[in-house]
């Protein structure tokens, strides 16, 4: 076990391909539930389990030694940060749509749609001296952790080690009202926004309506590691 450092009862993992059941068992049953547009279109398990939509996050992520996953003493996981790696130039990063979303069916489809179309062109929205960016997936801590500053600890945790393995910059995707929150207050620069009302089905019906009511919107967001 290869551990970062530590919080009260709480260790902070670097995580490895072995952790993958267990991820993806962990967003199933806590993200999935409880992001807020996953929330707004009911998305079942069976869609979250399709190998093209969440399981592919989690494969790509682990294929870098930058995700890091959050253990309890009784050696649960209580939050999970994965983190892939996209390079300027890479024709199967260019918008980080490398898998295709028609697989997806139902609300995984209205998820990976919209995301696709936040990321989308992205390089042309960072610095042009960025040419190898970190690309934080997913962020997500269980109900019963939050409001201890996890999220906050992990997503500046491992700033130093990015810039070592020449990451100029981080990208992601904020589609939630307190992550989006969270980001803004560490300095992350919005490079794209996307109102909920203004994202609409063919028969011009607002896709997602969460029922958080605070999300109404998504946000790409970067920060700069230079």
């Amino acid at each position: 076990m290869n551990i970062i450092t530590s919080q009260d009862d709480l260790v902070f993992v670097r995580a490895e391909e072995q952790d993958y059941d267990r991820i993806l068992r962990f967003l199933m049953d806590h993200f999935r539930v409880n992001e807020p547009i996953s929330e707004a279109v009911k998305l079942t398990e069976e869609e979250g389990m399709t190998d093209c939509f969440i399981p592919y996050m989690v494969r790509k992520s682990l294929a870098h030694s930058f995700s890091i996953i959050v253990l309890n003493g009784k050696d649960e996981i209580v939050a999970v940060y994965l983190m892939s790696v996209t390079e300027r130039g890479n024709s199967n990063s260019s918008s980080d749509a490398e898998e295709s979303t028609t697989e997806m069916t139902g609300g995984a489809a209205k998820i990976g749609k919209f995301l696709d179309h936040m990321e989308d062109g992205y390089w042309e929205l960072v610095p042009k001296s960025a040419v190898k960016l970190a690309k934080l997936e997913i962020i997500s801590v269980r109900g019963d952790q939050t409001r201890k500053g996890i999220a906050n600890k992990l997503i500046n945790l491992d700033l130093e080690n990015l810039r070592n393995m020449g990451c100029q910059g981080i990208i992601t995707v904020a589609s939630a009202f307190n992550s989006q929150n969270l980001f803004l207050k560490n300095e992350y620069k919005i490079l794209k926004e996307v109102k909920h009302e203004d994202w609409r089905d063919e028969n011009d019906q607002q896709i997602f309506v969460c029922p958080d009511n605070k999300t109404n919107r998504a946000i790409l967001v970067y920060k700069d590691l230079l």
